[in-house]
């Protein structure tokens, strides 16, 4: 008697509390996910947007560029290292784009070069035997830098690109060269001043802007 009086008792609070559990789960659950990015889209706006900083890189004749110079361009930044098969399976690829871009002058290919000291001469051997196209430049991680492009843009991974206009970011982890499209798309819409999160969004919704500039360069695009 006992016994059934208590699971009287004791049950509906037994339910109740589970209740309240699986609703606090599921609350936590739709939070999480109302945070996390659902699409490229979403982790294009989550970028802090910034301006690329003014600096010297070392080029392949030992010369400085500075990045002053980029200061009326819309450029396309391949950060990357001369051990990384992805990014060497990426340089003929990026050929391809360099040449879509080609009558452009205002749109600049920017590869720089993410190595320690010592390996400056096998990137400069290399970016004459693989006849790599754009602005080649070096940036020494293993040797105190005033400016810390790694911790600036949060590069972990390689190869990783970067679009700026005026050098304002106008995307970070931006498009790579295979996809095809997209990153022509991108690009584009940089030189217009227009956010890759913005540019995505358009080409995501299938818009009739992004539609329309890939039904008429596909060919190109193709090639």
């Amino acid at each position: 008697m006992e016994v059934m009086e208590y699971k009287r008792c004791v049950a509906p609070l037994v339910k109740k509390l589970a209740f309240c559990c699986l609703a606090l789960t599921v609350r936590y659950v739709t939070n999480a996910q109302q945070q996390m990015p659902s699409s490229p889209v979403n982790v294009y706006y989550q970028q802090k947007t910034t301006s690329f900083p003014v600096m010297d890189l070392e080029t392949t004749d030992s010369t400085f560029f500075n990045t002053s110079l980029l200061a009326n361009k819309t450029v396309y930044v391949d950060f990357w290292f001369t051990a990384c098969p992805p990014c060497l399976k990426e340089i003929p690829i990026a050929k391809k784009l360099q040449a879509y871009f080609a009558s452009d002058t205002n749109v600049v290919f920017l590869n720089i070069c993410i190595e320690n000291a010592e390996r400056k001469d096998v990137w400069k051997k290399m970016v004459k035997e693989k006849d790599i196209q754009g602005t080649n430049v070096f940036y020494t991680r293993n040797r105190p830098q005033k400016i810390n492009l790694l911790r600036l843009f949060n590069i972990v991974d390689y190869p990783t690109h970067i679009i700026l206009n005026r050098l304002q970011v106008m995307g970070l982890h931006a498009p790579s060269p295979a996809e095809k499209g997209w990153v022509h798309w991108a690009i584009y819409q940089a030189t217009k001043n227009i956010p890759v999160s913005t540019s995505y969004a358009l080409l995501e919704n299938k818009s009739k802007a992004a539609n329309d500039y890939l039904t008429q360069n596909r060919a190109l695009i193709d090639r």
